[in-house]
């Protein structure tokens, strides 16, 4: 049997968010919290919509795992955990910063415990951050992105930068344009 419970909270309209408590017969008490946090109040003031330093969901579960269901020879206690920190900016009309977070205790902590939430959207989860500029003839971006998760095989980025020329007409009265990507990383 198992049942897992949640205690839904409000501090503010801008902080809020769930306590998880989990009890499962054969895999032991596992607890976490799920906080969803704006930081509007920090940052410049002004009268538009960019204020503050952004939103985002801190996601934490810990489980001390105790295989129940297994001869008394062979049964284990496993410390497994999941930390996310995922978080998103818009710095002005043009610019914008995402970033993201994930450290997990082993590779199948996902798939065990968030299968219907996150597993089957993401089963690799990765820590990056990318901050874009968008104007109406080019985008800029740089990405960053680390593994942390030791288990996973991925790409690093230390970092990417990229520069994104949309279509520009090169002569007024001959129908010659320009279009171009450039990158350079750090893998």
């Amino acid at each position: 049997y198992y049942n897992l419970a949640a205690l839904r909270y409000i501090l503010s309209e801008d902080e809020q968010g769930k306590l998880l408590f989990d009890v499962r017969s054969k895999k032991g008490i596992g607890s976490g919290i799920t906080h969803n946090y704006n930081l509007s109040f920090l940052g410049p003031k002004g009268d538009t919509e960019y204020t503050g330093l952004g939103k985002g969901i801190i996601n934490m579960y810990y489980i001390n795992e105790d295989e129940k269901d297994r001869p008394d020879v062979t049964q284990s206690h496993m410390q497994r955990y999941r930390a996310q920190v995922r978080h998103k900016w818009q710095m002005d009309e043009n610019t914008q910063m995402m970033a993201e977070y994930n450290k997990l205790s082993d590779k199948d902590f996902t798939r065990d415990y968030f299968y219907r939430q996150e597993y089957i959207n993401e089963i690799q989860p990765k820590t990056y951050v990318y901050l874009s500029n968008v104007n109406p003839s080019y985008s800029t971006g740089f990405f960053y992105q680390n593994r942390i998760n030791q288990f996973f095989s991925e790409t690093e980025y230390k970092p990417e930068a990229v520069l994104d020329i949309k279509n520009q007409r090169l002569f007024e009265k001959i129908p010659f344009y320009f279009k171009g990507q450039f990158s350079a990383a750090g893998l």
